[in-house]
């Protein structure tokens, strides 16, 4: 059963495909390994006990205070067959956190034009990740470049082959 701090099913799914190649086709197996821990992930998040530090007297601890309406957030879509798509996570000291850019102009000075991104509202990231901080406009060098443009092609025929 997966726990926290193991490989979640969007980081065993790039190692796969980074050993393997972005065109071959995962056995079942493996596929049903992805699932099963992101329904573990999903589970975890729902009430995994986490106790965030006490926030400082003048900061608010609202979901939502302080972001912009919209983020444009690192993504790319499941390749295991399923619905949606994966956010890209970075850790921080142990920690992983969602990282948004408040243009898609800053995401890409940052991770480059290869990279997968959604618009996300406060509220979709707090829905889906409400466990996990946002960091905003990450100072350079937080987050590593992660696609190139022969990954993403291998993505696209993917999943327009599979």
């Amino acid at each position: 059963m997966w726990e926290p701090g193991q490989m979640t099913s969007a980081q065993m799914q790039d190692e796969w495909f980074e050993v393997h190649g972005w065109a071959a086709t995962p056995p079942t197996d493996v596929v049903a390994q992805w699932r099963a821990t992101a329904a573990a992930e999903t589970a975890h998040s729902a009430n995994d006990g986490v106790v965030a530090p006490p926030a400082p007297a003048d900061v608010s601890t609202e979901i939502g205070v302080g972001l912009p309406d919209a983020l444009v957030v690192p993504a790319h879509p499941h390749v295991d067959g399923s619905a949606g798509f994966g956010v890209e996570l970075i850790e921080i000291d142990g920690t992983q956190v969602v990282v948004g850019y408040t243009s898609v102009d800053k995401l890409v000075a940052q991770l480059g034009s290869s990279q997968p991104w959604v618009a996300m509202t406060a509220s979709d990231i707090a829905a889906t990740h409400a466990t996990r901080p946002i960091v905003v406009d990450p100072a350079p060098g937080i987050v590593h470049v992660n696609w190139s443009d022969e990954r993403l092609a291998a993505l696209r025929k993917v999943l327009t082959d599979g």
